[in-house]
């Protein structure tokens, strides 16, 4: 992921030894751009289980990259979690495709906190519309499903053999494996999402349920509370914006098609997506940043595509 990303950003990443952090498995980085004796930003990686910790996968801005008062740049700060398995005397720590691909993804918000080049900490990295937010992580998805790329890691732990080719072929051929489910149970989440904070009178949160589950074309499930589970709505800030999951993939894949034109690691791309998109945080309409960097209006069309709708 790391040279992936030195290769299209023009990054360098360094690990700091005896960080000091809040767990000795917590990892930190350094990241200088390329040939530069500076850096420019830091982030932690905290990748493995323990009690206590959160459950699920994540990335926290700490600090914001952004001019201070005396005029000087403060270096941005973040921090990814998850909860891969960990390594063991007899074997490193081995990730399922989902993993990888979950990995990839939060590491798309670890890029837009840290490549920030804005002055403000209200508009820098990751401050953007809600509905935006999600698509510098969503387009890094589609790297973790790329031949190119995955044959550079996806090898055996101990021959060092890369993955058989007609596996490979295999995996990207399943890729859309139930794609209208998962989809539907996207569009399912943002409805029900919606109808507890779009309306203007109190909404009850079953009805609401029960209102929207034939979306997802199964049964829903008698004698529990959906909402309850549904943490995402309260814990991240997703009221009445957790549509923009779905909203945002259209615009990661869109974004991502420029790559699939001019090279999937393709650096001038890569630049241009750097410096149009993860530098400029929420310092005007995401849309815009979008047309400056397609060269076009926004389309659902490469969406269409991966879901099997052209």
């Amino acid at each position: 992921m790391f040279d992936i990303c030195s290769e299209m950003f023009g990054i360098e990443f360094t690990p700091i030894d005896n960080p000091g952090t809040w767990n000795d498995n917590v990892l930190l980085y350094e990241l200088r751009n390329a040939g530069e004796p500076d850096p420019i930003a830091y982030f932690y990686a905290d990748l493995h289980p323990r009690p206590g910790k959160y459950g699920h996968a994540a990335c926290w801005r700490l600090r914001a990259g952004c001019l201070d008062e005396a005029g000087t740049y403060r270096l941005p700060v973040s921090a990814i979690a998850c909860n891969f398995t960990k390594p063991t005397p007899d074997s490193p720590s081995l990730l399922q495709h989902s993993e990888v691909e979950t990995l990839f993804h939060e590491f798309g918000h670890v890029l837009h906190n840290t490549l920030t080049e804005v002055s403000l900490p209200r508009f820098s990295g990751t401050q953007t519309e809600r509905d935006f937010v999600e698509a510098p992580s969503q387009i890094m998805e589609n790297w973790t499903w790329e031949p190119t790329v995955l044959s550079r890691f996806a090898r055996h732990y101990q021959t060092n053999e890369p993955i058989p080719a007609e596996l490979l072929s295999s995996m990207v051929a399943a890729r859309n494996q139930n794609v209208a489910l998962k989809t539907l149970r996207q569009v399912f989440y943002g409805r029900y999402d919606l109808a507890l904070h779009g309306g203007t009178e109190p909404t009850d949160a079953d009805v609401a349920y029960w209102e929207n589950i034939d979306l997802t074309v199964i049964p829903g499930h008698e004698g529990t509370h959906f909402g309850a589970s549904f943490g995402h709505m309260m814990s991240d800030g997703y009221a009445a914006g957790y549509y923009g999951y779905l909203w945002s993939k259209v615009y990661g894949d869109d974004m991502f098609s420029v790559f699939e034109q001019e090279g999937v690691l393709n650096p001038e791309v890569g630049q241009r997506y750097r410096s149009m998109i993860l530098a400029r945080g929420g310092t005007a309409d995401g849309k815009d940043f979008l047309v400056h960097f397609l060269g076009r209006e926004p389309s659902p069309d490469a969406f269409m595509r991966k879901v099997g709708l052209e």
